[in-house]
């Protein structure tokens, strides 16, 4: 996104501005024409170390511009155009994790640009009554984040999430507690995630989890903690307690990296939880060919 122009911001000397960019949250870089970090502020040091190097070296592991791997590089744009752009990217943090930011940059007086790299958890996009991410900003963040870990090389999961008799739940009880089920459920499945997962509410009674960068006998064992949480939930209402419980289905792979692929293995994997009785997880064959449930 393009930005009405603007006169180039002066870096010189950088003294006299660093306190005020150190103290920002955010990342701040100070990229050359010729893609060089000449600095970075406090928050980037803490989220990609202090290593010299290129943009594209620092901010997604690239050993060539962003633009050469189909990622949208702002330095073409705003030098062209002297003017303030915005992109969305996928970025590797320290821990070689992923992470989905809004960068804007602006143009530098005497070439290159001044990078601000939002993290875009801090400009959520909530589902208004689980406060996870709704379904549309939820699949922008998976299918941003599963570009990078294919260029990585790197494993993920997709755990779909379904409350068993939820139906039930709304006919006995209410929808009002109907929705506070669904507020604890979504609370207990996003309680000690790491930075670069995901919780998303995917429909009706459906949540989702995101699990970049993670073996497959761990992501089983974080299902099945999660189902676990879920069970020791008892939610007061008017007409008793309720104690929900949750079917779920787990699709891992290190080789598809397709969202819909991804959900339609967990689809079936959580249809054949329901089949089994509920409150339990299935997890789909390794890289089988995911076949939508009939």
């Amino acid at each position: 996104m393009k930005i009405r122009p603007s006169a180039p911001l002066d870096l010189e000397p950088l003294s006299a501005i660093r306190p005020i960019l150190d103290a920002l949250p955010f990342p701040v870089l100070w990229i050359d024409g010729d893609y060089v970090v000449r600095f970075r502020n406090a928050a980037a040091q803490r989220t990609y170390g202090a290593a010299p190097g290129s943009c594209h070296e620092l901010t997604h592991g690239f050993s060539r511009p962003c633009d050469e791997h189909g990622e949208l590089c702002p330095m073409a744009d705003v030098t062209r155009e002297q003017a303030p752009v915005s992109v969305c990217h996928a970025h590797v943090t320290g821990e070689r994790s992923v992470s989905l930011h809004q960068v804007i940059a602006v143009p530098v007086k005497g070439g290159g640009i001044l990078e601000s790299q939002i993290g875009l958890d801090d400009l959520v996009s909530e589902d208004g009554l689980t406060r996870v991410f709704g379904r549309g900003f939820f699949v922008r963040i998976v299918e941003r984040e599963l570009a990078l870990l294919e260029r990585l090389g790197e494993p993920y999961a997709f755990l779909l999430v379904d409350v068993d008799e939820f139906k039930g739940i709304n006919d006995a009880h209410g929808h009002d507690v109907g929705d506070e089920v669904l507020r604890e459920i979504a609370d207990a499945l996003r309680t000690n995630l790491r930075k670069s997962d995901a919780a998303g509410r995917w429909g009706g009674d459906e949540l989702a989890l995101f699990l970049p960068s993670l073996a497959r006998a761990d992501a089983v064992a974080l299902s099945e903690r999660r189902l676990a949480a879920i069970r020791r939930l008892s939610i007061p209402s008017p007409t008793g307690r309720v104690e929900p419980r949750v079917s779920g289905g787990l699709y891992w792979s290190e080789h598809v990296y397709d969202l819909k692929s991804a959900f339609h293995a967990a689809d079936r994997a959580l249809y054949a939880a329901k089949r089994a009785g509920g409150d339990r997880v299935v997890t789909a064959p390794v890289d089988a060919r995911p076949r939508r449930a009939s």
